[in-house]
């Protein structure tokens, strides 16, 4: 979502450069990573690395990409294409803001269950920094 050229500035981020099956779940969490980011949140600035790794884990991850989303059945070497990746992403996500990314009732539920918009109902008020804003 931010060039590792512009981590310094703080003022440019682009959210919805993905494809994922869950794009609004998607979406919801990396407004409110942008929204931490812009704000300054110390627990999000203390897990973004600095340029020269955030440009080694963007090699990195656009070289798996390629390798696991091949054309032609999938854009893994055109565009972000994460179908079977999506819900870690949301986790990493979650986890840079502070929130809890196990969002079932339970290990059992977590492990058996698929993940739904109803499991991240409520994000914005969870979220220390938006507890002000009533949705």
């Amino acid at each position: 979502m931010v060039a590792p050229a512009f981590t310094r500035y703080r003022d440019i981020a682009f959210a919805g450069a993905c494809a994922p099956i869950s794009i609004s779940i998607v979406a919801q969490v990396q407004a409110l990573w942008i929204t931490a980011y812009f704000d300054q949140d110390p627990k999000l600035l203390s897990s973004v690395p600095d340029e020269k790794r955030m440009q080694e884990s963007a090699v990195l991850h656009k070289r798996f990409e390629k390798r696991r989303y091949p054309d032609p059945a999938g854009y893994g070497s055109r565009y972000l294409d994460f179908v079977f990746d999506t819900i870690p992403y949301i986790d990493i996500l979650l986890s840079d803001l502070g929130l809890k990314n196990w969002r079932k009732n339970g290990r059992i539920a977590e492990w058996s269950e698929a993940c739904g918009h109803e499991d991240y109902k409520g994000l914005i008020p969870e979220y220390p920094g938006l507890r002000k804003m009533t949705l």
